[in-house]
């Protein structure tokens, strides 16, 4: 038989005592007094509770003593999901107690069926999880299994899905709790979806990619939590690795808030560089660059090269920029003003963010 919790059973006694006045108990399939509104009696044993208990009857007493010990009262035994959790009794004229006995009932009902749609909610992440986890890796992949999850969820095992990354931006004023309630509320809103979450703060999602077309919108919309949003490319689920990889390339060119790997171009070409290729390229043009000498390239090149667009993104002087530009000139030998150095420079960039 499932455990009533005591906790819960003495607060709704008490508070349902607060609104009739009369004492209440709840008392377990064995007899035994598990919470009541007179602290005198809880952990006693009970007759006529076990009595209705055994029967699965309600029993109440007219008169005061008509059982050993007994008093006037209700005692109505109370199941959910076909099983026995115990029997509720309240003291008093049966005529004017029993409607109380049963607002108890119905109140840890509610409760009850609020703890399995909640423990339905995390077995359902949990599962999203197992499965998400096993399609990026490759590692404990069950076919049988992940063809049964999407079929329990209305989903296409032979449909093609994206896999698309949401990182939320947090800063000290965010609500973390609304943005995650916003995000889960979305994402199980969406059709043709599964998500999991990847701690700290990445949201995994896989949508069926004939629906992302017409859910591309919705999807830009989170960005104005704000969230970074990276979307990969369209694969069969058996090769739903191959669409994260390219999730997370997107994520890595940061082109804005949101980016779709359709729309790169050098990125893709850059992915394929072999780790030494790359290595021996950016120590030959970026290698002897600060973080800011990169981060100054950066809204050059994202400035079209613009002198004055540059200085206004990096709220300096367009003076000033001449001089870091000068900089990075001395200290690499390519100069960011001439289009031959500037692209060797620009590609050095690309490089970094494809690793």
């Amino acid at each position: 038989m499932a455990k009533l919790n005591r906790e819960i059973a003495q607060q709704i006694a008490e508070s349902i005592k607060d609104a009739c006045g009369y004492d209440i108990n709840f008392i377990t399939d064995q007899g035994i007094i598990l919470a009541s509104t007179d602290s005198a009696r809880i952990g006693t044993y009970h007759e006529i509770g076990m009595r209705a208990a055994k029967s699965g009857e309600t029993i109440e007493v007219t008169e005061d003593n008509q059982y050993d010990g007994t008093q006037k009262g209700v005692n109505i035994p109370f199941t959910f999901h076909s099983q026995l959790l115990g029997v509720i009794g309240i003291t008093g004229e049966p005529d004017e107690v029993r409607r109380y006995a049963h607002l108890a009932i119905r109140i840890m009902r509610l409760i009850l069926r609020e703890k399995d749609l909640e423990s339905s909610h995390a077995a359902r992440r949990a599962e999203a999880s197992h499965v998400i986890r096993s399609l990026i890796s490759g590692e404990n992949f069950d076919t049988g299994y992940v063809i049964e999850f999407l079929k329990s969820r209305k989903l296409d095992p032979k449909a093609e899905y994206r896999a698309i990354l949401i990182n939320p931006v947090y800063s000290e004023q965010t609500r973390i709790g609304t943005v995650e309630s916003t995000l889960e509320s979305f994402f199980s809103s969406l059709k043709g979806a599964f998500f999991a979450f990847e701690y700290p703060s990445t949201y995994i999602l896989f949508l069926e990619s004939r629906l992302f077309e017409s859910q591309q919108e919705r999807l830009k919309s989170l960005t104005s939590l704000p969230a970074m949003i990276s979307v990969g490319s369209s694969q069969r689920l058996a090769k739903a690795s191959l669409s994260m990889r390219d999730a997370v390339l997107a994520q890595k060119s940061r082109r804005g808030e949101w980016c779709v790997i359709d729309d790169l171009s050098l990125e893709l070409l850059f992915s394929q560089v072999s780790e030494g290729a790359r290595e021996r390229y950016l120590q030959k043009t970026a290698g002897a660059l600060s973080e800011k000498d990169i981060a100054v390239l950066e809204a050059y090149f994202t400035s079209e090269m613009s002198l004055k667009e540059t200085a206004e993104k990096l709220f300096i002087h367009k003076n000033t920029l001449q001089y870091q530009l000068d900089g990075i000139h001395q200290k690499c030998g390519l100069n960011p003003r001439v289009f031959s150095d500037a692209l060797r420079l620009y590609l050095a960039l690309m490089l970094m963010k494809a690793r």
